[in-house]
């Protein structure tokens, strides 16, 4: 990532070579510059380095080719690398500061902001607090701002409207806008448990563009092709959502873009509603992981299969719940534990390939499949009826013929049909809905119509094959079975027994180019030189072994070597499956497929999965819309009944204070402070802190309660029940 334009203290700039357009009057500076400058003053420029330093964590390692690579959060590499390119050191600045004189709390989905607090001056107690986040959310916490002059001035409404159009102006160019804020806190001995919510003083804006990689748009367009609807979820402000999502091709006319709040408003107030949008749904903006996790189980209710991409420990539970889940390489241990699959290359692009190879496996045995069934079929079918209706109940083939068959056809067939490689033909047909059949209707008819034919055709050889093959001799074998030359041919002989023997084998062998095709299409050579090229070797394989087994089985496999003609019909008769191959794919057969909004079944696991997710997400309170409300404190009845409950155990324990740790269902810990004024009347409990915390009344369920002494030997935990 790379800051490309912004707003500091009253001044705009933006970075040449990135396509971005400035606001009016803004500074330009050429990216090719080795040290960037802006009209701002210094002392203000020296404030933002130090507080983009300090309220941070990202930093420049050696990787391993020796050279210097980016650790940490994407949107920190952007921004660090902006502070350097004013060949300022940004580690030199924030070790300046040791770790025992700064406390951060660090970014959450809920505040979507990230703040630290820091004592500058060595054995100062003032307090700074550094804030960085959503700029649209840290503005509506801001008071005050800087001016030009650096001077600190009221943010009045004329210019917090300019400002909202700056960001607007940034976002709609698809750049991710954030904002820097900073407050001097006065005197603090130790770091507060809880961010404190005080009024701030806003010191810039910065537009931080994410180049979107050159195979995304194309990608975005297969998946369309092949019926893959692709939705964005992020954080981000719409106006950034939406205009990267155009920039990818994502996002097109007559498509919804929807913000979290919103989001959670349909899901909980109208569900009917909500699942009409879904339909049109491309983008989700700032949205928290419960959106992520409540949109993947709206889809999977309506019958879609689902997939979803996430790097984050907040994505494990969508990627979990998911039908597939990709994880990217670079991110979090609990991401990639939850998810199905690992995009080791951390590209969108992946997901097209996954698809591809995923739809390719599924044909390759469907592709098997039918021809498999089609041997099957044929062959119990001649073992069945040739007996019935042979004068001894002798089979038309024997046992070792038989299993002849089934050995080199079932294992070279498995690799001849299930080694062919992907093609970009599978991305342009719809994909597998829920449920669907793995045998298809045009599967079927291939297997009924080839079997038939191919049982047809051996039936009749069994019958006049020794007029057809000109067998007028019987062989010496034949006569010691009892078997001699009747009006001029030789009946039900070892050759005539050979001659059905190698058809059979010689059918499948050319069947195999029909069982190549699975959707009707024409050409059973497509292919065959880029994506089958193991077909034609294991082709030449098969048709080997079956010369050996005709020419030198002997005994063994019950044949007897065919002269020139023989084998000539053998092979003129099989080549016939071919023809018969179009005729079968020329068949109007029409798939049934689900109309959109169709009930799929889901198995009982899901349905209880899902049924619990929105049991979970309804007794969920709202989320705030605004950090102001953030600060809110716990219900009076709840409060009371915390401390009733805690009073009660503090008549057995003996301690004078104790700390309540409260993590909420997005993960986000906060504290809630209470202490004994007087040990004598410990039921004299006063509230030190007000805690930031969710209410646990609607979610007793999910909260997790700590009680911490403040006397070392005596520290223990107390669990309560719910």
């Amino acid at each position: 990532m790379t800051v490309v334009q912004g707003w500091i203290a009253g001044e705009n700039f933006v970075i040449t070579g990135y396509g971005v357009d400035g606001w009016k009057g803004a500074t330009t500076i050429a990216s090719t510059v080795r040290k960037f400058a802006v009209k701002t003053k210094d002392d203000v420029m020296e404030l933002l380095f130090s507080s983009l330093s300090l309220n941070s964590s990202a930093e420049e390692i050696v990787g391993e080719t020796g050279n210097l690579v980016w650790k940490g959060n994407k949107t920190e590499h952007g921004i660090l690398g902006f502070v350097k390119r004013f060949e300022v050191e940004y580690m030199k600045l924030r070790n300046a500061v040791p770790e025992k004189r700064k406390h951060t709390y660090p970014f959450s989905s809920s505040k979507k902001r990230m703040t630290t607090l820091a004592k500058a001056t060595p054995g100062d107690q003032m307090v700074t607090m550094h804030v960085k986040g959503a700029s649209e959310l840290v503005v509506a916490d801001c008071e005050n701002v800087f001016a030009a002059d650096g001077s600190i001035v009221p943010l009045a409404e004329d210019e917090r409207k300019n400002i909202l159009q700056i960001i607007e102006q940034m976002a709609n160019q698809g750049n991710r806008t954030s904002a820097v804020a900073y407050a001097q806190l006065g005197p603090m001995k130790d770091f507060p448990d809880v961010e404190p919510q005080v009024p701030l003083t806003l010191l810039s804006i910065l537009g931080i563009q994410d180049p979107i990689r050159e195979e995304v748009p194309e990608a975005i367009a297969l998946c369309r092709s092949a019926g893959i609807r692709v939705r964005m979820v992020t954080g981000d402000n719409i106006n950034t959502a939406i205009a990267i999502a155009k920039k990818c091709g994502l996002y097109q006319e007559g498509d919804v873009a929807m913000q979290g709040r919103d989001f959670r408003k349909l899901a909980s107030n109208d569900p009917d509603q909500l699942k009409m949008e879904l339909q049109s749904l491309t983008v989700l903006a700032r949205s928290s992981p419960t959106d992520k996790h409540l949109l993947v189980g709206q889809l999977i209710e309506m019958g879609e299969v689902v997939a979803v991409t996430g790097d984050g420990t907040n994505d494990a539970p969508a990627l979990s719940l998911a039908d597939v889940g990709f994880a990217m390489h670079s991110g979090t241990d609990v991401a990639k534990n939850a998810s199905k699959m690992i995009m080791m290359d951390d590209n969108f692009a992946t997901v097209v390939k996954a698809t591809k190879w995923g739809r390719t496996v599924n044909e390759n045995v469907k592709k098997f499949l039918q021809f498999q069934l089609t041997v099957n079929l044929c062959g119990v079918l001649l073992t069945f009826i040739g007996s019935a209706i042979s004068e001894d109940a002798k089979s038309p083939l024997n046992a070792v013929q038989l299993l002849w068959l089934n050995l080199i056809m079932d294992t070279m067939a498995a690799l001849a049909l299930a080694t062919e490689r992907p093609s970009d033909a599978c991305l342009q047909r719809p994909p597998m809905y829920r449920g669907g059949p793995l045998i298809t209707w045009r599967m079927w008819s291939f297997v009924v119509i080839h079997g038939i034919y191919q049982l047809a055709w051996l039936m009749t050889l069994t019958q006049v094959g020794q007029k057809l093959f000109d067998i007028r001799e019987c062989e010496k074998e034949d006569n010691e079975a009892g078997i001699w030359v009747f009006k001029g041919y030789c009946r039900g002989g070892v050759v005539q027994s050979t001659c059905i023997f190698n058809t059979f084998v010689l059918f499948q062998v050319f069947n195999q180019f029909n069982a190549r095709r699975l959707y009707g299409e024409q050409n059973i050579l497509d292919g065959m030189l880029s994506r089958a090229k193991w077909f034609w070797l294991i082709f030449l394989i098969t048709v080997g072994f079956q010369v050996f087994a005709v020419e030198a089985g002997g005994k063994f496999v019950g044949t007897k070597g065919l002269n020139a003609m023989q084998w000539g019909i053998c092979i003129g008769i099989a080549l016939t499956e071919i023809p018969l191959g179009v005729l079968v794919r020329c068949l109007p057969i029409r798939e049934w497929r689900p109309s959109p909004g169709f009930k799929q079944s889901l198995s009982k696991e899901r349905k209880e999965e899902i049924d619990s997710m929105n049991k979970s997400i309804a007794k969920a309170p709202s989320e705030p819309d605004t950090p102001n409300t953030l600060s809110a404190p716990p219900h009076d009845d709840q409060e009371d009944e915390l401390l009733t409950r805690f009073r009660r155990a503090s008549k057995r324990k003996s301690f004078s204070k104790f700390r309540m740790v409260v993590e909420s269902p997005e993960g986000d810990r906060s504290s809630l402070r209470y202490s004994f004024p007087n040990r004598s009347s410990s039921n004299q409990l006063t509230v030190a802190e007000q805690p930031r915390i969710l209410s646990l009344r609607n979610r007793p369920d999910r909260a997790v309660k700590e009680y911490a002494h403040t006397k070392p030997h005596m520290a223990t935990h107390q669990a309560f029940g719910n």
